[in-house]
């Protein structure tokens, strides 16, 4: 606020310059006047260029309350633009946890119920189901390496059992040719 007092009271000087402009030599009044301009611009750029890194480092702040509590003399410093903004950036926040704080006031009921409450009882039960599974574990392995061995043992059966049909149908075929060819 006080920078807009400062900058009111400089421009209603200028006014006042330039109206005396008109009664004045243009000489003597013009090098002040290009001063006074120079010196608001200035303050002008600066304080905009202040507004501009206040507001970029508001921005990128991820937990503006931890800052608060962690420099509360900060408060002292912001401005009344920059606290709103900062309550903004805090609004959000606090609605998400008041939604997460409602949805686990609707799920006490189920988080205060006997299946969690029994919860550490059933470790040891788990433990034995786990001790089961690890036997029965093993009894696959047990049984399918007992039944790789038979498919094994099978698949050498019907092998040597082909290789005889084979030889028999060989020898049916030469004794067929041996009648035909025989001299009757």
């Amino acid at each position: 606020m006080e920078l807009l007092d400062k900058l009111e009271a400089r421009i209603s000087r200028l006014e006042k310059l330039l109206q005396r402009r008109k009664t004045y030599k243009e000489q003597e009044t013009h090098p002040s006047l290009l001063r006074s301009i120079a010196e608001v611009a200035d303050k002008v750029s600066h304080a905009a260029a202040n507004y501009k890194s206040i507001n970029q480092a508001m921005g990128q702040l991820q937990s503006p309350l931890m800052l608060m509590i962690q420099n509360w003399g900060i408060q002292s410093m912001l401005s009344t633009k920059a606290k709103m903004e900062l309550i903004n950036l805090l609004e959000k926040k606090m609605e998400n946890m008041a939604e997460q704080l409602a949805d686990i006031e609707r799920m006490s009921s189920v988080l205060d119920s006997e299946h969690i409450r029994n919860a550490p009882s059933l470790s040891d039960k788990a433990d034995a189901v786990a001790s089961s599974q690890r036997v029965v574990g093993f009894n696959i392995l047990e049984y399918s390496s007992e039944a790789e061995r038979i498919e094994h043992n099978y698949l050498a059966f019907v092998n040597v059992t082909s290789r005889c049909f084979v030889h028999w149908d060989e020898q049916i075929a030469k004794l067929e040719e041996s009648r035909l060819t025989a001299p009757e």
